[in-house]
């Protein structure tokens, strides 16, 4: 976790849900105080913090020496917790510390990456520490500690920001494009009124050729910052945009669809299909009379490449691939081939008056059988909020025909033929039917991929929601909970940002009264994953446990 190469006996992750560890080990702080007062000594980094401080910060409300007992209390808490190690925490009648040099902090790590010339190995060793907002989940109704955190967790993430964006500097000086891109936008989530980030992601594109990317990303920043903030970007950001516009009318016409087809049918050229199922997403069709729609229907299939990558189990074609054939009237079985998916997606855009209509199709790129068809009718009154509303619309709906298509072809295979991706297809066809006998055979099923792939991180995710999922319906057990648990978290030692993994734990820890991590493992596997239909209905069910209803 260090960057120093130190290996102290403890080791505190504050960025997402608190984790500490001791000599390797995963160590459970019982009280919310605890966990709230090792936290606190720990960024301090060493300095002695006289008991009146912790007291007012954490027993405010109580006397003096009904403070100091409780703060003696937790002291003995934290001690007993580290062990072998009790020793780093140090304490007088008057003051407390916690040892740094027995200590290792993952916002110290962080601290050090970005204070300096950190090289392009220790931001990106930094930039894996962000797993979420500094001490996730923990709350305690106490005002100074709080003020404290929310002061802490703003500016951690600007640390957040900062390590985001100098590697995507470095990364776009060696020429990294895509390992760029994709920490730009990740700071853009992070910071949507961020323009300078904003900025960094319009010029990769540029740089790419992606132009109608870049001129979406200024068209999502336009919106953040008249929604938010009720002003304009700035002139730096308006000289880009005509920057970009320039370059994208010199680049029209010079390249077509054709071109891509016979490079990548050339001898020996074509890609072989992934191992997971692929798709491409072909620019829809702008069937409207105004040529300006055309940044509209850009707009959408972009989106719905965006949104599917977030599907880890699929491969999805990158954008700069797929409209290389935009416009063309080459065979989708040449498209296909030509770029080495399964599927594509493509569909059209037509827009009369106040109202669009949107088609989208998923086609086999092998057989040319069209596997699902849909039109989309909307009124426009927010141009963004419709095309965020049809990607979430077009993008719920396609993942699971890809399932039900690839879990139909699995069936047909003799048993001993299947791979571990089958054996979960079946698997997770067999959970939707919520029926004991179905779970049994799902169960048999999970198991046998794992044994295929002891590290496939989706096997454990869906055999650890079954676990889970068991307690509620037909098999409770004392110890049900703690098995789905472990599954769950194995799982995430193979894959931590594995959306089933994520959903399983927040189940799980739903069903064992643990709320604060249900809320972090659902909400993880909503951002990793919004569109996902399972997810949306366990984060309803946690809601209503919690009595926290959407509003």
């Amino acid at each position: 976790m260090n960057l120093r190469g130190k290996k102290p006996g403890i080791g505190l992750k504050l960025l997402g849900p608190l984790q500490l560890e001791v000599d390797g080990r995963a160590v459970e702080l019982p009280s919310r105080k605890a966990r709230a007062l090792l936290s606190y000594l720990a960024f301090l980094r060493g300095r002695t913090v006289p008991r009146e401080t912790l007291t007012a910060l954490l027993w405010g409300d109580r006397g003096e020496e009904q403070a100091r007992a409780s703060l003696r209390q937790e002291l003995s808490v934290i001690r007993k917790a580290l062990g072998k190690t009790a020793a780093a925490l140090e304490s007088s009648v008057e003051w407390a510390r916690l040892d740094p040099d027995l200590t290792d902090v993952d916002v110290t790590a962080l601290e050090q990456a970005v204070s300096g010339a950190a090289d392009s190995s220790d931001l990106e060793a930094a930039i894996a520490l962000l797993r979420g907002e500094l001490l996730e989940g923990l709350t305690i109704d106490e005002p100074p500690f709080e003020q404290w955190l929310t002061g802490e967790r703003e500016r951690v993430r600007a640390l957040g920001v900062k390590a985001l964006s100098l590697q995507c500097g470095k990364l776009g000086e060696e020429g990294r494009l895509e390992d760029a891109i994709t920490l730009a936008a990740r700071l853009v989530a992070l910071d949507p009124l961020n323009e300078p980030a904003h900025r960094q992601l319009m010029k990769l594109y540029m740089r790419q050729g992606r132009h109608d990317a870049a001129l979406n990303q200024y068209a999502q920043l336009k919106r953040e910052l008249e929604r938010q903030l009720s002003v304009e970007p700035s002139r730096e950001t308006l000289d880009l945009l005509d920057e970009i516009k320039t370059q994208r009318r010199r680049a029209a016409g010079e390249t077509g669809a054709g071109d891509a087809v016979a490079a990548a049918s050339s001898a020996g050229s074509r890609p072989e299909l992934p191992d997971k199922p692929s798709i491409a997403v072909l620019p829809f069709t702008n069937m409207s009379a105004d040529a300006e729609q055309e940044f509209f229907s850009d707009g959408i299939s972009e989106d719905i490449i965006t949104e599917l990558s977030r599907y880890s189990e699929l491969f999805v074609i990158a954008r700069n691939s797929s409209f290389a054939f935009k416009g063309s009237l080459v065979d989708s079985r040449a498209i296909a081939e030509a770029l080495g998916v399964r599927y594509l997606l493509e569909g059209s855009v037509r827009k009369a008056g106040n109202r669009v209509r949107v088609t989208a199709q998923l086609i086999d790129g092998g057989s040319r059988e069209h596997i699902w068809a849909d039109r989309y009718d909307r009124e426009i009154d927010d141009i963004f909020a419709l095309q965020d509303d049809l990607t979430r619309s077009i993008v719920s709906t396609i993942k699971g025909r890809v399932d039900v298509d690839l879990a139909r072809h699995a069936a047909r295979k003799p048993t001993t033929s299947l791979s571990a991706y089958e054996h979960v297809l079946q698997a997770q066809a067999l959970i939707h039917h919520y029926r004991e006998e179905d779970f049994g055979a799902a169960r048999g099923l999970l198991k046998k991929a794992i044994e295929l792939d002891p590290g496939y991180a989706r096997a454990h995710g869906w055999l650890a929601y079954l676990t889970a999922t068991e307690q509620l319906y037909w098999s409770m057990s004392k110890d049900g909970g703690a098995k789905a648990i472990a599954l769950g978290e194995d799982g995430l030692r193979h894959d931590e940002a594995d959306v089933r993994c994520h959903l399983a734990l927040g189940v799980a820890h739903l069903f064992a009264m643990n709320h604060d991590m249900a809320g972090h493992h659902l909400e993880r596997a909503g951002r990793l994953n919004p569109n996902d239909d399972l997810i949306m209905v366990e984060t309803a069910r946690y809601r209503m446990y919690v009595d926290d209803p959407l509003t």
